[in-house]
C-alpha cells in the first residue's frame, strides 16, 4: 500500500495509490509495498529505494548516508513481542523536500503523525520526518518509564520474599534486557540527529528543534 500526502491550500491532504493524485507531494508512505509500488515510486522521486534486506543487514556506522542531493536513513523502530521487544526496519529517504518512508507494519509514530496533520502544517517532508522521529521519542521515554516502574515493583516484591521464585527472576532478567534494547535504539536516533545538525539540507530553523531533540534522547540515556 502507498499513501501520497500533498499541500492543498497549505494543508496535508492523503491520497492512496497513484502519485499523481495530487500535485505538490511531500510524502510518500509505503507500508509493506509490492515491487511495482516501489518501482513506480522510484520512477517518479527518481529515488533509490532500500531493499527489505539492506534495511535489516545495513551497520550502525551506515545508518545514515547522504549524497549531494539526498539522505537515507534506516532506523529500527521496537515492538513489542512476547514480554519483549524486537526490532523492525525503517527507511526513510529525503529528497528535493519530499520523505520517502518503508515499512512493513503500522507504528504508533506514524499513525499519530497522520492524525496530526492538521496541527503540523507540514512546508515539506523535512518537516514529517522530524515530527515522526520527534513522536517516537516520546514514546521511547514512556517505554523506558514503564519499564522501570516494572522493575521497581518487582524489586519491592522481592525485597519482601527472601526466597524469590524463578518466574519472578526471569521476569526482571526480561526487563532489564528490554531496557538495553530501548538504549541502544535511542543512542541510534542520537547518532541521526547528529548527523542531520551537520547536513547542509535541512534548513536552519530546523536545527534548534534539533537540538532540543537531542537533549531530550540524551536526558533519556
Amino acid at each position: 500500500m502507498v499513501n501520497y500526502f500533498f499541500l492543498e491550500n497549505r494543508m496535508g491532504k492523503m491520497a492512496s495509490g497513484d502519485s499523481s493524485a495530487g500535485p505538490n507531494i511531500f510524502w510518500i508512505d509505503l507500508i509493506s509495498a509490492t515491487d511495482e509500488e516501489k518501482h513506480l515510486g522510484e520512477r517518479d522521486f527518481r529515488a533509490e529505494l532500500f531493499t527489505q534486506q539492506e534495511s535489516e543487514e545495513i551497520e550502525s556506522s551506515s545508518k545514515y548516508v547522504e549524497t549531494e542531493d539526498e539522505i537515507g536513513i534506516n532506523l529500527n523502530f521496537l515492538v513489542p513481542q512476547e514480554g519483549t521487544f524486537i526490532n523492525e526496519p525503517v527507511s526513510f529517504i529525503l529528497k528535493n523536500k519530499i520523505l520517502i518512508t518503508q515499512r512493513a507494519q503500522e507504528f504508533r509514530s506514524f499513525s499519530e503523525t497522520y492524525r496530526k496533520m492538521r496541527a503540523i502544517k507540514p512546508a515539506d517532508g523535512d518537516d514529517i520526518f522530524l515530527s515522526i522521529l520527534e513522536t517516537r521519542i516520546d514514546f521511547d521515554a514512556d517505554l523506558i518509564e514503564s519499564i522501570t516502574d516494572k522493575i521497581s515493583e518487582i524489586s519491592r516484591q522481592m525485597s519482601v520474599d527472601k526466597d524469590p521464585n524463578r518466574a519472578l527472576l526471569l521476569k526482571i532478567t526480561a526487563l532489564q534486557e528490554s531496557t538495553i534494547a530501548i538504549r541502544e535504539n535511542i543512542v541510534e536516533k542520537q547518532r541521526i540527529l547528529s548527523s542531520l545538525l551537520k547536513s547542509k539540507m535541512f534548513p536552519k530553523e530546523d536545527y534548534e528543534k534539533m537540538r532540543i531533540m537531542i537533549k531530550d534522547v540524551g536526558s533519556l540515556l
